[in-house]
């Protein structure tokens, strides 16, 4: 059975590569996006792929840089009816903190 670690390693591999396919559209290279960010290439390598964790202000910065909207991050988004997210953000130093977003298609 997926853990919760498992569904948060897969969510961030489809973010990753989300943003991975903004970036190529784009023809940015990665030291491009990882100076955009601030951040180095070796770790903006591991946002795309998933194996680091994107902050919440990473990820708006990314979303308005890119030109993406909410769905293109969240595709069950275009689905009807009530969606659920759970989104581990960086708190501070060692700590994370979970948000859970309920979010209802309007008519």
């Amino acid at each position: 059975m997926p853990t919760a670690r498992d569904d948060l390693r897969l969510r961030n591999e489809a973010i990753g590569a989300v943003l991975r396919e903004a970036r190529e559209k784009r023809n940015l290279t990665l030291v491009q996006a990882a100076a955009y960010l601030q951040t180095s290439r070796q770790r903006y390598a591991q946002l795309e792929s998933g194996q680091s964790y994107l902050h919440a202000v990473e990820m708006i910065a990314l979303v308005q840089y890119y030109g993406l909207n909410a769905q293109d991050v969240w595709p069950e988004l275009r689905q009807e009816g009530t969606v659920t997210h759970h989104v581990v953000v960086k708190a501070g130093p060692g700590e994370r903190v979970q948000v859970t977003i309920d979010m209802q298609e309007s008519s």
